[in-house]
This record gives C-alpha cells, sequence and structure tokens, in this order.
C-alpha cells in the first residue's frame, strides 16, 4: 500500500470522502434555501428515509475500511461502489432532513391568515390556467398549453380512470360531485365517461373558476361552496377531492371537517387525489386516509409520477422523465374509498 506523507491511501479516501458529504449537505442546506427540520417533527417516513441514507453512509465507510484492511483502496469496483453509495445516501438525508419555506406546517396564526386571504395563497394567484399559457414557464406550469400541465393532467386522469377500473365502479348512473371543481376538467372528464353530463355537480370556493366552468359546460351544476363552510345537504353515489383536502389547514382542523362535514356527503364511493406524504407534509398515505375517513374502506390506492417531474419535463423531455418515474420516489397519491356498509350490486 503506497503512503501519502505517513498516511495510508484508504485512509485518505476516508476523509475525503467524509469531507466531500459534509461540504455537499452544507452546500445543498445553505445554498437551495432549504432548512432542516426538528426530529421530533419529522413524519415517520421522513425518519425512515433519514435512517436509509445514514445507514448507507455507514456502509460507504465499513467499503472504505475493509479496501484499507485488503489494499483495494484504488481498485476501480470499490471506488465507483463508493461514489453510487454516496449519491443515494446524500438523497436519503436530504429526503428525510429537508422541508422547503413552503413546505413547513403552518401555526394557527398562519393558517388564519390564509383563511382571510380567501383561502388561496400568492403563489396561487401568480399561476397561469389559461388556455393561452403555452409557454414552458413556472407561471404556466398547469396550463394544459405547457408540457408540465399537459403532462400533469395526462397522468392525473390516466391514474383516475386506472383506479376507477381496477374498483370495477360504474359511472353510469352515478350522482358525482366534484369538491374544488376548478374550471371543471374533471368533471368534463367524467362526463365524457358517463356518457352524459346529467348527475354531475362542481363546488369551489372561487366565483372566478366557477363562471369559467359554467361557460365551458351549462350542463353540469355548480354551487359556490368553501371547505371550512361546507353546507351541502345532498348525498352523492361519489364524492372527488381532487387536489383538495391539502388546503384543509391546520391538520387538526382537516380531521374535523372531513369526519363531521366532507364524510357525510357521500353514500357510497370518495376519490382522493393528492400529494403523497412524504412529498408534503400536508399529503396523504393509506394511514392518514383511514385516520379521516373511518367509515370508510379503501379498494384500491397507489403512488404515481415522480417528485421531480416539473424539473426532468422541463430539461430532459418526456420519455426521461417516465424513465425516471421507474427509480424515483413518487409524489401523488390516488385512491377509491368505498362506505364499509355499502354493498356493490
Amino acid at each position: 500500500m503506497s503512503m501519502v506523507g505517513n498516511i495510508p491511501d484508504g485512509l485518505w479516501l476516508m476523509f475525503c470522502y467524509g469531507f466531500l458529504m459534509g461540504l455537499a449537505i452544507s452546500v445543498f442546506i445553505v445554498g437551495s434555501g432549504y432548512k432542516t427540520r426538528p426530529w421530533k417533527s419529522c413524519t415517520k417516513t421522513q425518519k425512515k428515509h433519514t435512517g436509509v441514507g445514514f445507514s448507507l453512509l455507514i456502509i460507504g465507510f465499513l467499503l472504505i475500511f475493509f479496501s484499507i484492511i485488503h489494499e483495494y483502496s484504488m481498485n476501480p469496483f470499490f471506488f465507483i461502489s463508493i461514489i453510487i453509495i454516496l449519491i443515494f445516501s446524500l438523497y436519503y438525508i436530504f429526503e428525510g432532513l429537508k422541508v422547503s419555506k413552503e413546505k413547513t406546517l403552518e401555526t394557527k396564526e398562519e393558517c388564519q391568515k390564509r383563511l382571510e386571504n380567501k383561502y388561496i395563497s400568492k403563489e396561487t394567484e401568480d399561476v397561469n390556467y389559461l388556455t393561452n399559457g403555452f409557454e414552458n414557464k413556472h407561471e404556466n406550469r398547469y396550463s394544459l398549453r405547457s408540457k408540465y400541465g399537459f403532462y400533469f393532467e395526462y397522468r392525473k386522469l390516466k391514474a383516475i380512470i386506472e383506479i376507477l377500473n381496477e374498483g370495477k365502479v360504474d359511472l353510469s348512473n352515478m350522482i358525482i360531485l366534484d369538491v374544488g371543481c376548478n374550471k371543471g376538467l374533471h368533471l368534463n372528464s367524467m362526463a365524457y365517461l358517463k356518457g352524459t353530463s346529467q348527475g354531475l355537480m362542481g363546488a369551489d370556493f372561487s366565483e372566478k373558476y366557477l363562471k369559467i366552468a359554467e361557460g365551458i359546460n351549462k350542463s353540469i351544476k355548480y354551487q359556490k361552496q368553501d371547505l371550512y363552510n361546507f353546507d351541502i345537504k345532498e348525498k352523492f353515489d361519489m364524492v372527488m377531492f381532487i387536489y383538495t383536502l391539502n388546503e384543509i389547514r391546520p391538520l387538526e382542523e382537516r380531521k374535523k371537517i372531513i369526519e363531521e362535514k366532507l364524510g357525510e356527503v357521500s353514500k357510497k364511493y370518495i376519490l382522493i387525489f393528492d400529494f403523497h406524504l412524504c412529498y408534503n407534509s400536508y399529503g396523504f398515505d393509506d394511514k392518514t386516509v383511514k385516520e379521516y375517513f373511518k367509515d370508510f374502506e379503501i379498494i384500491t390506492s397507489k403512488r404515481f409520477m415522480n417528485k421531480y417531474t416539473y424539473f426532468l419535463l422541463k430539461h430532459f423531455g418526456y420519455t426521461f422523465t417516465q424513465l425516471c418515474d421507474l427509480l424515483l420516489p413518487k409524489g401523488y397519491y390516488i385512491c377509491l374509498l368505498k362506505r364499509k356498509n355499502y354493498e356493490r350490486s
């Protein structure tokens, strides 16, 4: 084994590995504006990611130690293995400990301030939902004419149809409510699947979106509602919450509203599409859904679309983004629930 001064090559490698690790973490946290979350406020998923990351880090050091003993410190196999382990350990540690400023849990004061601002954030107000937003800019990211907006809605509709098929849900005679319907895109999709616009209703707090939705399809009924003062008394065969429930904050308020109001509107099915809990602190997984909707059981659920889709589409296109879906954690969650005392005929 060669020596650098009086220090073996393997020890130099171990020193460099630790130095690069510390440097990468520091640059990421300081340079990207991310801040670490206190351990006691981390979710179980975040703690799991952190544990995996540090476990991989320990494995990397053990490999270096092994290479010192067997004089393989310059062996290409060990070098490549250590680099791969470094990348994955960094990734999982970041996933576990990081939380962006937008994803921090709101205090009651912050939540009240947002409610007074008509339940909508400044970022949401700036988003261009108009169909003319065809340029691939951040403000157009939800426009159907932008690359991300088109792909996002395509993957969402694909997931909705797949999960309805898996649950063998017959939509033909159903009365369906879409809570947080926006401009009615999903209701019009349901109309196409049903073969009619009859029996469809949308609810949203935004008069602007409801006016646009009514202009698109006057056969669908729309009603102004908000989640915090929800007062629809009619019962529906299926209620859809698409990108809606994560807006109910704080979490204690969400549980109360779902149990006392939203969960009582459905006679049979509930369809939920939202962030997965690992992607957003206000997201969902099977456990949280069971906690909120105690009178329902999960028929089927799944995660889809990786967390970095916007970045990947913007820089690498559709094919590479879909390939990354096979490898990266999925950031979105969809599930179909059925009321426990309802038997499908």
